[in-house]
């Protein structure tokens, strides 16, 4: 009888907000119990009770949109950066019609090595080109680039062969971190792209040499520097596999190699996790 009683209560409960629309029933799940930096953090979001209403998350001092992913759920990507703080990492959910969320993200420690790079007298002065400074603007604008449908299927694949001659997050004297990996092979190997996706940059820069900027979708794209040449145009939509262009050493390289990015809103993450795991 207590359980029948129980019952009532709660269909009670849930009818007067159902009809008075104060609260919406939503869930959270995440991916991973813990993380390192260079991992990327999902939020998936189910809502039981329907509100078009946006839900928003608040994360590492930015705001992230929550977008479909198909069966009533919406996903957040949210990017752990190798400069992230470890310990316990705030995210807040916003969700109409109730107060925040706030969860407590646990980032481990992660030490990464450091490495000098020594460049030739003729690739130095390119860092002193007028031009610099609007091309890296124009690289960083279009890494933000968010459209909802989310393009690529299942794990990412390597987009060339070759050695790691350096990994994501690496402590260099030229910048802060290294925003990606390393693949050193000899020229005019073929580079593919990992995933499907729409080719949104595709051309000649000074430092990056030879750029292709692919958009997945959902606010992840991936990058490719120093290609000799390119087999792609802007707008191009290309498939897991399809070739891309061809390993170089044009722009700021000191031999031919493939400089691979993956990004998530703008902030570099590892592009490996990707290859690892599934999202």
């Amino acid at each position: 009888m207590q359980k029948n009683n129980l019952k009532l209560v709660g269909l009670i409960f849930l009818s007067y907000f159902l009809c008075s629309g104060t609260i919406t029933a939503v869930e959270i799940f995440f991916n991973k119990d813990f993380f390192y930096p260079g991992d990327t953090l999902s939020v998936k979001v189910v809502q039981s009770l329907g509100t078009t209403e946006p839900i928003k998350c608040f994360w590492n001092g930015g705001e992230y949109p929550i977008l479909p992913i198909g069966e009533g759920s919406t996903r957040a990507l949210l990017p752990i950066p190798a400069n992230i703080n470890p310990g316990k990492n705030e995210l807040l959910v916003s969700i109409p019609q109730e107060t925040e969320r706030k969860h407590l993200i646990e980032v481990r420690a992660k030490k990464f090595p450091e490495e000098r790079i020594a460049f030739p007298r003729e690739k130095t002065d390119l860092y002193n080109l007028p031009e610099n400074e609007k091309q890296r603007e124009l690289i960083l604008n279009t890494l933000k680039t968010v459209s909802e449908k989310q393009q690529w299927q299942g794990k990412f694949i390597l987009p060339t062969s070759g050695k790691f001659s350096s990994v994501y997050g690496v402590h260099r004297s030229t910048e802060n971190f290294h925003k990606g990996i390393d693949i050193s092979t000899k020229i005019y190997t073929s580079v593919f792209s990992p995933n499907r996706g729409i080719v949104i940059l595709a051309t000649q820069l000074n430092l990056q040499g030879n750029t292709v900027i692919i958009d997945h979708g959902q606010g992840v794209c991936t990058v490719y520097y120093h290609l000799s040449s390119l087999a792609v145009k802007s707008g191009q939509v290309v498939e897991k596999g399809d070739k891309i262009g061809e390993v170089g050493d044009t722009g700021l390289a000191t031999a031919p190699h493939l400089h691979w990015g993956l990004y998530i809103h703008g902030e570099a993450v590892d592009p490996l996790v990707w290859i690892k795991e599934e999202f």
